[in-house]
């Protein structure tokens, strides 16, 4: 069992209070992704593009110019959200949509607000299953126990969450797709009113 982990709010109050930096939230979500890249987690991950963003914020925070309270904040995006930086493959084996350095727009208010996008998310194949036993890249693993699913469509942010590698991600949720990972994974999760989340850029 995982242990007890740093949500969202802990995070900010850290950062706001000085406990924490951008960098050293960076530098412990890779750390903790390397250690638990059993689970299977990530599709996509790049220490580079993680810690340029983490110094950016780092940055900005000294100079007392944050962006938002999350400015600063590692936060995994779905593998159906277009992301500057990475492919878009949705754990599918069709060809993937390469970055053209567009984001979907959820993506780009994370970025205005200065949160740090952390990787690309494990999902079921296309959003299509509440398992997320299939994927291109093979099942995620519930950190809980292994055996067990993490739920899907989303599960890759579900469990990427519930094992403190991050404190928030991004999914998609059209018929559970959001809750029933969450609720698998003993985390919190939230499905928006139907347009109050811009679907630009979600495959």
């Amino acid at each position: 069992m995982p242990k007890k982990n740093e949500s969202l709010t802990d995070q900010i109050a850290a950062l706001a209070e000085g406990r924490h930096t951008p960098l050293s939230l960076a530098e412990k979500a890779l750390e903790r992704a390397t250690a638990l890249a059993d689970l299977n987690a990530f599709v996509a991950l790049d220490e580079n593009i993680v810690m340029t963003q983490a110094k950016a914020a780092n940055l900005r925070r000294k100079r007392g110019g944050a962006l938002s309270p999350i400015d600063g904040v590692p936060i995994a995006v779905k593998d159906n959200y277009l992301t500057r930086e990475y492919p878009t493959t949705a754990c599918s084996d069709a060809v993937p949509l390469e970055p053209a350095g567009l984001d979907a727009t959820v993506v780009a208010n994370l970025r205005r607000a200065g949160a740090v996008i952390f990787g690309k998310t494990n999902m079921h194949e296309w959003a299509y299953g509440a398992t997320n036993t299939t994927s291109n890249i093979g099942p995620t693993r519930n950190p809980h126990n292994q055996d067990h699913i993490t739920g899907g469509s989303s599960g890759g942010s579900g469990a990427a969450v519930a094992a403190g590698i991050i404190s928030a991600a991004l999914g998609s949720d059209t018929g559970g797709s959001v809750r029933i990972p969450s609720s698998a994974c003993g985390i919190y999760g939230f499905k928006p009113s139907y347009g109050r989340a811009s679907r630009h850029g979600v495959l």
